[in-house]
């Protein structure tokens, strides 16, 4: 989505190939239908598109949608205001029970905030958390779900012991909210803004816009059972500032990030931190040519063709914005599409890929050569290829909206012949396999019990 441009020049939906070609604005947002947005949107488990924006409907404060990617048609869902929640900055997501999740960055009884879900089915509304000072205050994007207890988990950016932020928790199962870490300052890192993204290693990992010796972010490790924040590296000059997006787990199991300020153009990086050894690489500097865009706000999309891809919210003379593509493989970075005003404008949130290959079609023309037993299970799995598929090199789990978890044994780096996953700490239900052997994709699905 782009917060400005469109017919009405209020922001719009658009869909792209990701070889840069078939560029089409599907939905041009106006002030009744909601406009502004600054997040991303869902994928749900009826296909269909689920969002919010900051602005617009009946009250001014932002409305809760839906598209369908097909057909195109929209429909305002909710009109947010200052009961409910007002004005959000972020995402909705979809948990293991069916509902739909989302903050707002005001609004609410002490006009702080608010967390809420949202039912599809009967489009009820239930306002579960009104933020305020000690649990948090002002939340900037979403929230996510352990793969373990499947509590949820979010951010605020203000709020906590220093009212520079904190990490809060949601149990689905007892509708219980409580702080889970209330310490950023100015050494942890202040005022944070994208999601937690959970590492192989077992720890969520975040970024904050603010703290450190330099005052410019960075990037911090979140331990869950012991309620700890460590400042794992933090962001100055020439490798990067002020970061907006969340981080994103790569094929190599290392997390590749966006800044929004810093490297050598001063308009961003993109950069890669491996959290085995907390070495930190940038891979690209924003603005390097007159044809780069500048100023990253959204994540990276781990897409199912192995490449990265992601947005800048600005460019040079006559741009505002573009769409780029990031071969990890290769270490190659490319421009597929830039935006002009009557196009689309200022894209801020991250791109989402809908109709990818993450479950399987009838004919099961991927499922030759990979296999996964017991199936049914209710732990641990064996994921084993054939001969002539050759090795796995790289193991990969999502449910059947699309979404990758984290369990042990994903994100395997070391070519082998086997390997075991372990999906004890999951819900009941389908999952779908996705392994990089060597003579491509191979994936199945596989049931918990």
């Amino acid at each position: 989505m782009t917060s400005g441009g469109g017919t009405n020049h209020l922001g719009s939906i658009f869909r792209i190939f990701g070889d840069g070609s078939g560029y089409e604005t599907i939905f041009s947002f106006d002030s009744l239908s909601g406009y502004g947005p600054e997040g991303s949107l869902c994928l749900a488990n009826d296909g269909l598109l689920y969002g919010m924006t900051r602005f617009g409907g009946l009250s001014d404060s932002g409305a809760v949608f839906r598209i369908d990617p097909t057909t195109g048609v929209y429909d305002k869902l909710l009109d947010l205001h200052d009961t409910i929640g007002a004005h959000p900055y972020g995402d909705l997501m979809q948990a293991s029970d069916g509902l739909l999740y989302g903050m707002t960055y005001e609004g609410g009884n002490w006009h702080q905030g608010t967390f809420f879900s949202y039912e599809i089915a009967t489009g009820m509304h239930t306002r579960l958390i009104d933020f305020t000072g000690y649990l948090g205050a002002y939340p900037f994007q979403s929230v996510v779900q352990s793969p373990g207890n499947g509590k949820l988990y979010g951010i605020t950016r203000s709020g906590g012991y220093f009212n520079k932020g904190c990490v809060f928790s949601y149990d689905l199962a007892t509708g219980h909210a409580e702080h889970e870490f209330y310490g950023f300052d100015d050494l942890v890192g202040k005022y944070p803004t994208g999601n937690l993204c959970m590492a192989p290693n077992g720890y969520y990992y975040g970024t904050t816009s603010q703290g450190g010796p330099w005052l410019q972010g960075n990037v911090f490790r979140f331990d869950s059972t012991a309620n700890e924040c460590v400042n794992t590296y933090t962001f100055h000059g020439v490798y990067g500032s002020d970061p907006e997006g969340s981080l994103v787990v790569g094929a190599d199991g290392k997390l590749y990030g966006t800044t929004g300020g810093g490297g050598d153009h001063g308009y961003g990086t993109l950069f890669r931190f491996a959290t085995s050894s907390n070495v930190f690489e940038i891979l690209h500097d924003f603005g390097d040519g007159g044809t780069d865009g500048l100023g990253p706000k959204g994540s990276l999309l781990l897409a199912s063709d192995g490449n990265m891809y992601g947005t800048t919210s600005t460019g040079y003379v006559g741009v505002s914005g573009s769409v780029f593509k990031y071969d990890p493989g290769a270490n190659a970075y490319s421009v597929i599409h830039l935006f002009d005003e009557p196009e689309t404008a200022r894209p801020e949130g991250s791109l989402i890929e809908v109709n990818a290959p993450n479950s399987m079609d009838e004919a099961g023309r991927e499922q030759a050569g990979l296999e996964v037993y017991p199936d049914p299970t209710s732990g641990p799995v064996v994921v084993r290829s054939s001969n002539d598929a050759g090795r796995i090199r790289n193991v990969r789990l999502f449910d059947l909206l699309g979404i990758e978890l984290i369990v042990p044994g994903t994100r395997v780096v070391i070519a082998r012949a086997s390997l075991e996953l372990d999906l004890t700490g999951l819900a009941s239900g389908q999952y779908v396999v996705k392994a990089i052997v060597d003579d491509g994709i191979r994936r199945c699905k596989v049931m918990k019990e």
